[in-house]
């Protein structure tokens, strides 16, 4: 702690961990609490500054939000606070979002958000802002203002009540009223495209929807709906989409409807960040080619955008024991590049993540990231990387032998992911693509059965479909936008983005 005119600083240290294992973490009330060593610190330094106007004190996690950090002791510092007498407020950070708990027995509670820190987004009516906080002392008393860029705002307009009622304007419920349009095997399509959207706030929104096939081979009617919701109030809206197959040969984009929602609550107008989504197309039910025998060829991505889609409701939730496995052939090692991914706060993923073999799946509060050891891949080479699930364990391969294991609870995976399945690439929350796959991809297989159980295999070069193939890509030959599913189901994907096919 330090002195500066009529006020004390404080410092506290969050993040002690388990003094005696020296482990770190966010979650266990072992790693949360307070250590007595600490609380003593903190009761003399209390003591000492007693003769100040105000006390500050600063730590880096908010404790005070139980939410975050049950089982906590923040309740005990409180009381040392309280009996202090002329501790004025408590400031933290790590959330990356401002947030204004109110004041508790005269201490005002206050998180601030980051400077050019991670965020969903960087709107200052949502909390969510890069930003510095001024805040003026007298010996009366103190006052605060945040300022972002262009701005000045009243930092405890953010209070909890307001942050959730953000957040329900930015998961504004977009409910899809039509299953899907079948895409024949020309590339024609032709129906109308219906959603409905609820306003779940306490405020008005506005909406603007758009309707973007980026190459522009769709004709669509009207590109754009506008809506005014009050609370709880619902409409529906729909678009009528077009293909002939004259565009076939030439360029084929999938639509994407696109929302941007201004809340209009707490005196302003907060406008925010877009969201998109993929119109859900299904493919005609093609027949996988005779006579493909030889996998000469594989997919090649480019780590920018490119990647196979296959709509949400294509694809089964895994939702027991399972096997994801493909030949990759890496051509960048840095960042997350996704081999097979389903994977946003919850159903699962199959990836390269700094060159290690990683699988994630899992829901929130419930999550498993098994990562293989670093140093096994290196660029351009080929590997059988192979992820299972057996109901109790998870096991990583590469090549067939094992890498990494781990005890896994069986319903970690009971979860409805409702996104997407990419191929090279992961969805985000709205169900679009990122962490792209740099490289080639080749035999890509899902299975709903554990097909490995041993330490070692001998990974197969061509994989063969039976009754548990959930989706079998030989990615053998070039078939338009589509990828050709020769596993029982038939369910073809569709290429978005820089997608094409080189010699194996």
């Amino acid at each position: 702690w330090f002195g500066h005119k009529n006020a004390a600083f404080i410092v506290l240290y969050s993040d002690e961990g388990n003094r005696e294992t020296g482990e770190k973490g966010f979650r266990g009330s072992n790693l949360i609490r307070m250590s007595e060593e600490q609380l003593v610190w903190l009761a003399a330094s209390l003591e000492r500054t007693k003769g100040y106007d105000h006390v500050f004190l600063f730590l880096h996690h908010p404790r005070w939000l139980s939410g975050r950090y049950p089982d906590g002791n923040w309740d005990r510092v409180h009381d040392l606070m309280v009996a202090a007498g002329n501790v004025s407020a408590v400031f933290a950070g790590h959330i990356h979002r401002q947030h204004y708990a109110g004041v508790r027995d005269g201490i005002t509670y206050m998180t601030l958000a980051t400077i050019g820190g991670v965020m969903p987004m960087d709107v200052p009516g949502t909390g969510w802002l890069s930003h510095m906080n001024m805040v003026t002392v007298r010996p009366s008393g103190f006052e605060m203002a945040t300022i972002p860029v262009g701005a000045v705002l009243d930092p405890k307009a953010m209070t909890p009540e307001h942050l959730d009622d953000i957040d329900r304007a930015r998961a504004l419920p977009i409910e899809g009223l039509t299953e899907s349009l079948e895409l024949s095997g020309e590339g024609e399509a032709s129906g109308e495209i219906r959603y409905r959207v609820l306003n779940g706030t306490q405020a008005p929104v506005e909406i603007s929807a758009f309707m973007d096939d980026q190459a522009g081979d769709w004709r669509i009617g009207p590109r754009h709906r506008h809506l005014a919701l009050e609370p709880s109030e619902s409409r529906a809206i729909s678009f009528r989409l077009e293909r002939s197959r004259d565009d076939f040969q030439e360029v084929f984009s999938i639509p994407r409807l696109a929302v941007q929602v201004d809340y209009l609550g707490g005196g302003r107008r907060v406008s925010l960040p877009e969201r998109r989504r993929f119109v859900p197309l299904r493919p005609a039910p093609l027949a996988y080619p005779n006579g493909a025998a030889k996998s000469d060829q594989a997919l090649a991505l480019d780590g920018k955008g490119g990647a196979l889609w296959f709509a949400a409701e294509a694809i089964p939730d895994l939702a027991g024991t399972f096997t994801l496995e493909a030949w990759v052939r890496p051509e960048a090692l840095d960042g997350d590049h996704t081999v097979i991914g389903r994977f946003a706060g919850r159903g699962a993923a199959l990836l390269l993540s700094d060159g290690r073999p990683r699988l994630i799946l899992g829901r929130q509060g419930q999550r498993l990231d098994l990562r293989g050891p670093e140093g096994l891949l290196r660029l351009g080479h080929w590997y059988h990387l192979a992820a299972v699930y057996d109901g109790a364990r998870a096991r990583l391969y590469l090549d067939g032998a094992q890498i990494a294991e781990v005890e896994a609870k069986a319903d970690a995976l009971r979860v409805k992911s409702g996104l997407p399945l990419y191929i090279g690439a992961n969805p985000d929350e709205n169900g679009g693509a990122g962490a792209f796959f740099q490289g080639a991809l080749d035999e890509v297989r899902l299975s709903t059965l554990a097909r490995y159980e041993t330490a070692r295999f001998d990974p197969p070069a061509r994989h063969e479909s039976d009754p548990q193939t959930l989706l079998l890509l030989h990615l053998d030959r070039d078939d338009g936008p589509f990828a050709l599913d020769a596993s029982p189901g038939r369910r073809h994907g569709i290429g978005v983005g820089a997608v094409s096919f080189v010699a194996r």
